[in-house]
């Protein structure tokens, strides 16, 4: 389910990274700053959205890998569906998903079995999760505020006269705080980790040969770059955002490898999006057995 969750991930993340950042160079324009948080807040907390992502890395040029990604969301009807295209080298996947009738249901482009997961008897903890993340959320928030008031600006908002507003945030090399590459360094590094623990029970070959396919960055890690802008509607909602970030690290062997992750996500349809739904009669299912909660088995 991990993959599910990693793909409605995408956008938050991007948005987050944004937060995040800005917040680390501070603001030379609170204006600009409340623009884009109010407007990522807003984004969140939609009825329902539709979101298409497109996520990109390269190696030293080459192309590492190409996420496309179409997400429709709605909080109320509870449901979701999803259609993610992962290419890697001459490789591709495709991999949909659906939240619909108190079910998670995969399906992956090199089976015909749908993958069933019944999570009704998650509904006991929602509110708890629910309360939980809120809590998280202004935790996070109070901690950007107070980095903001600090540190120097390097966030520009422009107001369009369409009624929008274009944010953008541009660093390098200096004016990114040691804690961004202390952040960057210790992330990749526990990424690597996690890497390798699961590609040793990895059953998915198209996976495991992606992941293998990413350089194991050990040393000299460093966040070169970072541009990120966002366009704020009318309506104080994020309509489009884009992030580039590239950096450098070295492998095992010291050689020495330039990333540059590129993401572009636009959203659309707030609170006026349907999920699509999957027809299960007559098509190979397997249901799967949802595993018990930390909370449930103290």
């Amino acid at each position: 389910m991990k993959k599910k969750y990693t793909a409605m991930g995408i956008g938050a993340a991007v948005g987050a990274a944004m937060l995040v950042t800005t917040a680390y160079a501070g603001t030379s324009s609170v204006s600009g700053y409340d623009t884009y948080k109010t407007a990522f807040k807003n984004t969140q907390q939609a009825k329902s959205i539709t979101a298409d992502i497109h996520v990109s890395a390269t190696d030293n040029g080459s192309e590492l890998a190409d996420v496309t990604s179409k997400m429709k969301m709605n909080r109320d009807a509870k449901s979701m569906s999803g259609e993610t295209t992962i290419i890697s080298g001459s490789q591709k996947k495709t991999l949909d998903m659906y939240t619909q009738e108190g079910t998670r249901i995969i399906k992956n482009s090199d089976s015909d079995v749908y993958k069933v997961l019944s999570f009704n008897g998650e509904k006991k903890h929602k509110e708890k999760d629910d309360t939980d993340q809120a809590g998280k959320m202004n935790a996070v928030e109070n901690v950007v505020d107070a980095l903001t008031q600090n540190l120097q600006g390097n966030i520009t908002s422009t107001a369009e006269s369409d009624g929008t507003t274009d944010v953008e945030l541009k660093l390098s090399n200096d004016q990114l705080p040691p804690v961004v590459n202390a952040l960057a360094s210790l992330a990749v590094k526990n990424g690597m980790n996690e890497q390798e623990h699961h590609n040793k029970g990895e059953a998915d070959p198209f996976i495991s040969n992606l992941k293998s396919s990413l350089p194991k960055l050990v040393g000299a890690i460093k966040v070169n770059n970072v541009d990120v802008t966002a366009k704020v509607s009318k309506d104080n909602v994020v309509e489009q955002q884009t992030a580039t970030i590239e950096m450098t690290g070295n492998d095992a062997s010291g050689k020495t490898h330039n990333i540059s992750v590129n993401v572009s996500a636009s959203f659309s349809n707030y609170n006026n999006t349907t999920p699509d739904t999957v027809d299960l009669t007559g098509k190979q299912v397997e249901k799967i057995q949802p595993k018990a909660r930390h909370d449930e088995q103290e």
